[in-house]
């Protein structure tokens, strides 16, 4: 199970596995087999509050998933994958349950992986929160073997992209996931009166506009040399015209003078 929300802070479990041990028919985050796992988070639960100093987080993308890693003779069963539709909490649910919800999918083991992505289901999730005790593990992927006797080894990532503000941020990393915020900059610069870059003179805009012409003369020049080629082989294929119809004439003139002699005979 996985836990995007709380793996925000990193002395927190918000990755639970389990091991060969593990006998329970429902998912758990404790007891025995069951393998929990903090994350890699820059900031610990200290570090988070509603008040300054403190940081507040919002979740800009998560996901987990799981690819087969053991021999091909034990290769079986099946994947269940989950993302609750709700964020609920799935902590104590059976197969069965899973199985049941509308958004389950169920895989084929293979050694392709696997995965279950986080999307926001509420408003308040897109907002920057500064009580990451109300995490929950919503995001489940359950495997089940062809047998229980058969042992199947697995591996697995958990991945997820936090947004902090607030005095003590570490550092500082652009973010496209507030579309709110985005849709109110585009109006800003779309109705008011501002200097927009392509309003701005730079020697590369001036050289794009000289180049721009450049071709065009090119291109214009280009085409009455062409016109002019048409035109004067046009003016040839008249002058040919004009010699043959020359030599045509020619030709009837002598045709009249011998004609001539003849019809005076008769």
């Amino acid at each position: 199970m996985f836990d995007p929300v709380g793996a925000a802070v990193n002395d927190r479990s918000s990755v639970w596995a389990s091991d060969s041990s593990y006998a329970a028919g429902v998912t758990a985050i404790s007891g025995a087999g069951v393998v929990a796992t903090n994350s890699n988070s820059q900031y610990s639960s200290a570090d988070i509050g509603a008040t300054n100093p403190l940081n507040q987080f919002r979740v800009v993308g998560a996901g987990v998933r799981i690819r087969y890693a053991g021999t091909e003779l034990n290769r079986g069963g099946f994947v269940n994958a989950l993302a609750d539709p709700t964020h609920s909490n799935q902590t104590g649910a059976s197969l069965l349950t899973i199985r049941a919800e509308p958004e389950a999918k169920q895989f084929p083991v293979n050694r392709e992986w696997t995965t279950v992505l986080y999307r926001p289901v509420f408003n308040d999730e897109l907002n920057y929160q500064s009580d990451w005790t109300l995490a929950v593990p919503a995001h489940v992927i359950v495997v089940t073997a062809a047998s229980a006797a058969t042992p199947l080894t697995y591996e697995y990532e958990c991945f997820t992209v936090h947004e902090f503000q607030g005095r003590s941020v570490k550092g500082m990393t652009p973010s496209h996931s507030d579309p709110t915020g985005f849709a109110a900059v585009n109006t800003t610069a779309l109705t008011n009166p501002v200097l927009r870059p392509n309003q701005v003179a730079s020697p590369n805009r001036e050289k794009g506009a000289l180049t721009s012409v450049a071709e065009y003369i090119s291109r214009g020049t280009s085409s009455v040399a062409t016109i002019a080629q048409d035109a004067a082989h046009a003016v040839s294929i008249g002058a040919d015209i004009v010699s043959a119809g020359s030599k045509a004439w020619g030709a009837l003139t002598t045709i009249a003078e011998v004609m001539e002699p003849l019809l005076m005979a008769l």
